[in-house]
């Protein structure tokens, strides 16, 4: 038997035959030890009944109704027409027989679907591959990353028979499929890599993973900031000649580490550093246990946090390593994903619901300037794609900055002493660099505020001047 795809008129014929058939009694031979004789063919009264057609038209009107289930405004929404709603050009059917089935027309798909047949032989990802090229390339159209970017995986859960599965004991979902990111900024995730194994012709190495994550971006200046998985000497030197710096940890046996530095015995905060001749520095810090650090722009410089003196090394990865993490804390909220045998299928709905909604949540924040809450911004997107699908004028409720003259005023009060406060800015700023109790006794005391800001926060002229320069 062939295993050609069949023609459009070979299709329609088929299903012509299918419908034809439907009255025919010899076209499904009963099976044996059944009571298909104990049934008779039903009498053209009953199937002409008042009953049977009203139930039919309501479980009609039960489809035309369907809703999303909320418990918002979102909920009064009905589903887009073109998927709930049969043509309503079409006379109600007289009778469930031949005479109705016969006139149905043909289905015709419209919706492509993928052909397991032209599929290339060691493609895991196959299926999943034009969605993903899709999605990374608005991804990178739209944003341009911060000096710092991150690079780190995370496991998308799955328990499944899988044989790309993997099992990461430090992660909060330990089994499931392991996705490589670059992510930057506040969480937004410029490049996915999913983990495939060993694939044929490839072998998978930390520096692979880099390079292939950073392609769009090397040479431009920015700093990367893993952890110990990734980093070698080798890696920072490819790095620092790319006109890209690296910062990361990195563990006490990798080649070419000078042994000075990694056998050193230190007391808490103690610090032993080493910088080779490619201007890549390796720094030894004791805090609660040993820290091992490789940076590519920093030496031994300490700044104060928190009331200690910490490397501006280790303050600096702290902040850069935040993005990957963020990124997962904000897709974890009203997760979408659900159990599901197909494997592809999770990671489509992950790409899609998950990492894009983040993406648009964090464009959103920057272009407008709103601080709204992720979970809101899911439910006015759903209420705008059921809405635009059912071509409805809605008004949408997410907020919009509005542009305002700030103005800069004294604090009414007979006691000048008591309408004083600490520059928000400034305090904010001695505390990122000194700790709060140097932000408590050091920051500069005012009494003007901005009235137009939220909060109405005091500021001193020169931070007022830097916050509404625009």
């Amino acid at each position: 038997m062939s295993n050609r795809p069949l023609t459009q008129k070979e299709l329609e014929e088929l299903v012509n035959t299918i419908w034809d058939s439907d009255s025919d009694e010899s076209f499904i031979e009963p099976c044996p030890g059944s009571d298909s004789d104990s049934y008779q063919p039903s009498d053209s009264s009953e199937t002409d009944s008042d009953d049977d057609i009203g139930d039919l038209s309501r479980a009609s009107k039960r489809k035309q109704r369907l809703r999303i289930p909320s418990c918002n405004g979102a909920s009064t929404s009905r589903a887009p027409e073109s998927v709930t709603q049969t043509n309503q050009n079409e006379p109600e059917a007289e009778s469930l027989g031949k005479s109705a089935s016969s006139e149905m027309p043909a289905p015709v798909p419209t919706v492509s679907t993928y052909d397991n047949n032209r599929a290339i032989a060691g493609d895991k990802f196959a299926k999943i591959k034009p969605l993903l090229d899709k999605l990374l390339k608005n991804y990178k159209d739209l944003y341009t990353p911060e000096e710092y970017v991150c690079v780190d995986e995370t496991m998308l859960p799955y328990r499944g028979r899988l044989s790309i599965k993997q099992y990461i004991k430090s992660k909060r979902h330990k089994y499931g499929i392991k996705l490589f990111k670059l992510c930057s900024g506040t969480g937004y995730t410029y490049n996915i890599k999913i983990y495939a194994g060993k694939e044929s012709g490839e072998r998978i190495t930390p520096e692979g993973i880099v390079t292939f994550l950073t392609q769009d971006i090397i040479g431009l200046g920015r700093t990367l900031v893993t952890d110990n998985w990734y980093t070698s000497l080798p890696l920072a030197k490819r790095m620092l000649d790319s006109n890209t710096h690296l910062i990361d940890t990195i563990r006490k046996n990798r080649k070419g580490l000078p042994k000075e530095v990694v056998d050193k015995k230190l007391k808490k905060g103690e610090v032993a550093a080493m910088e080779n001749k490619d201007g890549i520095t390796l720094l030894k810090w004791k805090d609660q246990r040993d820290v091992l650090v490789l940076s590519t722009k920093h030496d031994a410089e300490m700044v104060e946090r928190s009331n200690n003196r910490i490397p501006k090394v280790v303050f600096d990865y702290n902040s850069g390593k935040s993005s990957v993490d963020l990124s997962d804390q904000m897709g974890s909220y009203s997760n979408p994903l659900r159990r599901s045998v197909k494997w592809y299928r999770k990671i489509a709905f992950e790409l899609l619901l998950t990492t894009s909604m983040v993406n648009a949540f964090i464009l959103y924040k920057n272009v407008t300037g709103c601080n709204i809450k992720i979970t809101h911004f899911k439910k006015e997107v759903i209420r705008y794609l059921i809405n635009t699908a059912n071509n409805e004028n809605i008004d949408h409720e997410l907020p919009t900055k509005r542009r305002r003259h700030h103005s800069l005023k004294r604090k009414d009060g007979e006691n000048k002493h008591k309408t004083r406060r600490c520059c928000k800015h400034c305090y904010k700023k001695n505390n990122e660099l000194h700790g709060g109790k140097y932000a408590t006794n050091r920051t500069l005391k005012v009494d003007t505020y901005c009235e137009d800001c939220e909060g109405k926060p005091f500021l001193c002229l020169n931070c007022f001047n830097e916050i509404h320069q625009g």
